[in-house]
């Protein structure tokens, strides 16, 4: 991403895209009574009277809630009353010419200009005043008498996505939540089918979606040869180079060869990987096939298994 220039300031917005990504998927440990005050707090700011606050530690029983009788019985006649008066509110503290208001992207935005030196360093605490009190929620509906508010779950990733093959990637107090590996979301029982590692080629390969079925390869990869493959040639570095044909994976990808190459990892992980039909079939050799899949010639690749 390119770097922005503002008051002869240079900055790089992936800076403070990543933190204030990471900011809003952190969860931050609050009592009952802290999100309580923050919420009230909030209101108090707006120039509202204090609500009735109801915390919320489940986004099953926040999601329980009825919402249309909520809706029928006060959002018609309040519309966006609230939200506007906080929005006012924030605005004004943090520099309405500037647009800022109370979500992340746009505290992360006002970030920018007070780096810059076109907001205050007085801004820039009232800023890290309003960012407190909303860490601790997540989803918020504001109403002029009572206030309904969702913790904030814990949330897992790996490279940048939801990933977990232990436990929720999005997990709530209660335990409950919503399970993902490498950013793909999975129902519960589908996910603990998946690492479990025990699915077979053909359960694999009747998946209709394409990103869960990745996902199914990629944690159950002995699953592909299991099932009609012929191993080719091994060697002493835990290399196994593998030929199916005549299976459902044949018959999906209608390649009625395929080769896939089965490795070791030092950590003690299974790979499987795919390797190109006419490279195979022109040297069947599974030391050569891991040189060809790293990039490497054979002695190249022999040379780094040595000093490894």
């Amino acid at each position: 991403m390119e770097k922005i220039i503002i008051n002869n300031i240079e900055i790089d917005p992936q800076k403070y895209i990543d933190k204030w990504t990471n900011w809003a998927l952190e969860a931050t440990p609050a009592t009952d009574e802290q999100v309580i005050q923050n919420v009230k707090n909030l209101y108090k700011k707006a120039n509202l009277k204090e609500p009735e606050v109801k915390v919320f530690r489940s986004y099953e029983k926040f999601m329980a809630i009825d919402w249309a009788s909520v809706r029928d019985s006060v959002w018609d006649s309040v519309g966006d009353s609230v939200w506007d008066s906080v929005r006012d509110s924030v605005g004004a503290s943090v520099g309405a010419s500037v647009g800022a208001w109370y979500f992340a992207d746009d505290l992360s935005f006002a970030e920018v200009f007070v780096d810059t030196n076109v907001l205050s360093k007085e801004k820039a605490r009232e800023l890290e005043e309003y960012k407190k009190l909303l860490e601790t929620q997540r989803i918020a509906v504001l109403l002029p008498d009572i206030a309904y508010v969702l913790v904030a779950p814990t949330i897992r990733r790996e490279d940048g996505r939801l990933n977990s093959d232990q436990r929720p990637a999005v997990e709530w107090e209660n335990g409950t939540g919503q399970y993902y590996l490498d950013g793909v979301n999975l129902p519960k029982e589908f996910w603990q089918k998946i690492i479990s590692k025990e699915m077979s080629l053909s359960e694999i390969m009747k998946i209709e979606i394409s990103d869960q079925r990745t996902v199914a390869l990629k944690y159950n990869p002995q699953a592909i040869i299991k099932e009609n493959a012929q191993l080719i040639h091994k060697d002493d570095r835990n290399n196994e180079l593998y030929l199916v044909e005549n299976s459902e994976i044949n018959k999906l990808t209608e390649f009625p060869k395929m080769y896939f190459l089965k490795m070791l990892c030092p950590t003690g992980r299974i790979f499987i990987e795919g390797v190109p039909p006419d490279e195979a079939e022109k040297n069947p050799n599974a030391t050569d096939m891991q040189a060809f899949l790293c990039g490497l010639t054979k002695s190249e690749y022999m040379s780094m298994e040595l000093e490894s």
